[in-house]
């Protein structure tokens, strides 16, 4: 997270609680990486999905703005974070 509100463009797997704080755009599917041997069996996936965030990183700027401002506003708010811990609001 902290990496994405300096303007990194996020890489994580579509699981855990990735699956509902990132953009689809930054989610690779999860059952690439489940496994070292998965990870192995889809090397060539990864990698392209990676090359792709590198050689089109301008192209990312509106998408990672648009996911700083989501990580800002739902998970890094000490009341919002606080609020979820005691079950209030939603």
């Amino acid at each position: 997270m902290e990496a994405v509100l300096t303007g990194a463009i996020p890489i994580v797997p579509d699981r855990c609680s990735y699956s509902e704080m990132y953009l689809p755009e930054f989610k690779y599917p999860s059952e690439w990486t489940t496994s070292y041997k998965a990870y192995e069996a889809n090397k060539e996936k990864v990698k392209a999905f990676i090359t792709d965030k590198l050689d089109n990183f301008d192209s990312y700027a509106d998408a990672v703005k648009q996911q700083q401002e989501i990580l800002i506003r739902d998970y890094l708010n000490a009341d919002i974070m606080y609020n979820k811990l005691l079950g209030i609001g939603d």
